[in-house]
């Protein structure tokens, strides 16, 4: 949910090759890096299209050191994972692109560590594949990581632990719709933590599939309707490039997470 300072730190983990892996031999180390995909347990959580996948990683799987991860990122990768004070921060950075580059091998045909990136105008990353974009996302929260990739258009996604330590009040002070506060002051004080993570986690998801970064998160306004369940809309009308649809699920015990497309 917040950032980390960032300065040099040394990062000791293994890489095993992955030059000339194929698809079968990509699918076996994402099963060893504890990967799985659960795009078809979310049909019924509001995950209509086949054309969007999504996967849940458990970081525990490496750091136990027990696995190698695959040595596939680029120059520039590499670069911004020796600027991580936290060796915590940094393995969950290794691991998320490694996997997302694993990943993205299979759509492209290519080697992973030999994926370049196009960016919008947000500066978010995609993949171009004969003219049609390649759309992803990934979001890490302590040991669990979500990827998701969709043909259909912008996604984003965001998790969460529910077992964080922060001063939820503040934050939703600070970035929340008058509407929105007025909602967590109606629930009963034991739960106000958990329905602002609820909220949060489609807000960061959203402004995560337009590109707009943390600074967008206040035209996000999320509205939650007797019956417990979530919609949102864009606050600014003109920047608001379609209907945004949630998906809801938990990926791992403690976690809860949203898909926006």
């Amino acid at each position: 949910m917040c950032g980390s300072r960032q300065t040099r730190c040394a990062l000791s983990i293994h890489a095993a090759q992955s030059n000339d892996m194929n698809i079968t031999e990509h699918a076996a180390m994402l099963t060893l890096l504890g990967v799985r995909e659960i795009t078809n347990d979310l049909h019924d959580a509001a995950l209509p299209s086949n054309n969007i996948r999504i996967w849940v990683g458990d970081l525990n799987v490496v750091k136990s050191g027990s696995v190698l991860l695959p040595d596939v990122l680029s120059p520039d990768e590499i670069e911004r994972l020796g600027t991580f004070v936290l060796e915590g921060d940094a393995l969950r950075f290794r691991y998320s692109r490694t996997v997302l580059r694993l990943l993205l091998s299979d759509y492209v045909e290519q080697a992973p560590e030999t994926i370049a990136f196009s960016y919008t105008s947000n500066a978010k990353p995609m993949i171009v594949l004969s003219g049609t974009p390649l759309y992803f996302n990934i979001s890490h929260s302590n040991e669990c990581a979500i990827f998701a990739i969709s043909r259909d258009g912008e996604i984003g996604v965001d998790v969460e632990s529910i077992n964080q330590d922060f001063d939820s009040a503040r934050i939703a002070e600070r970035f929340f719709t008058n509407n929105e506060n007025r909602y967590l002051l109606s629930v009963p004080r034991e739960r106000f933590t958990h329905e602002f993570l609820k909220m949060w986690v489609i807000k960061e998801a959203c402004v995560k599939a337009t590109g707009e970064g943390v600074h967008g998160i206040e035209g996000v306004e999320v509205m939650v309707a007797d019956d417990g369940t979530a919609s949102l809309q864009h606050r600014e009308q003109q920047r608001r490039p379609k209907d945004w649809q949630v998906c809801v699920f938990e990926p791992l015990h403690g976690y809860i997470a949203r898909v926006v497309y």
